[in-house]
């Protein structure tokens, strides 16, 4: 038993060390790394022992079934773009619970990059470059991505939309499974997060950066604005959740100790070092409409995504 401190949840309670149900599926490395980042942070500021019960797999689902399903409000769960953006919409029928009804957005956590890779055997050297290899071969863009339903879904479409070209999909089954595809050159295209392209340096062509900025780690490398693709690069991020059982006063305290956490020198250090930028939301209620404008944006595109042909 571990007594949260009262600036925590607003009350003085003795209740179990909390647990963070962390969806790791997509890019696994950078996913814990965040999560990491925030129980690191609530170690040294606030002297909590956070435990971890890595939900993986079937979309993000497991995670947020854990969450829905805890037995009480000191469960939280660190999730992201896709499993608490993009699979409440593309995984709605098999959903048996209501996302915006039974899961407390807190605040986001971080923003992080992709980088848009091809392979090193490939004869170009830019986005442009790449659009027009696959123009010439077929008029097809081949990419490759964990699983359908996600962010690089996306951003494939409409990169392949503005070339032209058809976007389809190699489902890898993991971050390493794209890696993998791409290096053998059965797909043309990649977009995998920074933390992952950066443990793999040296064994692809990095093209554009997928955010708003250029990278200390990638200092020559565009950003797609740059590169010509103004508007293409879905921001991901990272967030924290609670279940609708925690009380409004509570989401409130939990929020302003996430944000006084994740602008401490110990969780931006931590994130600057993978290329990642500490951002919080300036509210609750701020990040469940950032949220609710994403989910109409994948509703307008669900039957789209859904329709990809696969290669």
């Amino acid at each position: 038993m571990r007594r949260w401190p009262p600036e925590f949840f607003g009350v003085e309670k003795i209740v179990p060390a909390g647990v963070f149900y962390v969806n790791l599926r997509g890019q696994f490395e950078s996913g814990k790394t965040r999560a990491e980042v925030l129980a690191d942070a609530l170690r040294h500021d606030f002297g909590i022992v956070v435990t971890f019960d890595y939900q993986t797999g079937d979309y993000g689902l497991n995670a947020m079934r854990s969450l829905v399903r805890a037995p009480d409000e000191t469960v939280l769960m660190v999730g992201n773009i896709i499993t608490a953006s993009m699979t409440p919409v593309i995984q709605r029928e098999r959903m048996e619970f209501d996302f915006v009804r039974d899961v407390v957005p807190i605040s986001k956590l971080a923003d992080f990059p992709s980088i848009l890779m091809t392979s090193l055997s490939a004869p170009v050297d830019d986005v442009a470059g790449l659009l027009k290899l696959c123009e010439r071969r077929d008029r097809v863009l081949r990419y490759g991505s964990d699983f359908l339903g996600t962010f690089v879904d996306v951003d494939a479409i409409e990169v392949a939309r503005r070339a032209g070209l058809t976007a389809a999909l190699h489902e890898a089954g993991s971050a390493n499974g794209v890696l993998a595809a791409l290096m053998a050159g059965n797909i043309d295209m990649a977009l995998l997060n920074v933390a992952t392209a950066v443990a793999n340096k040296g064994k692809y062509k990095p093209l554009a950066v997928s955010g708003p900025r250029r990278l200390a780690g990638f200092p020559d490398l565009p950003t797609m604005a740059e590169a010509g693709f103004d508007g293409v690069g879905v921001v991901q991020w990272q967030g924290l959740f609670a279940s609708r059982r925690l009380r409004p006063d509570s989401v409130q305290t939990l929020y302003a100790a996430t944000a006084r956490v994740m602008r401490s020198q110990t969780a931006r250090a931590a994130l600057e070092a993978i290329d990642a930028e500490a951002v919080t939301s300036v509210s609750p209620a701020a990040f469940a409409l950032q949220i609710q404008a994403e989910m109409a944006r994948w509703e307008s595109m669900k039957a789209q995504i859904l329709a990809l042909p696969r290669v």
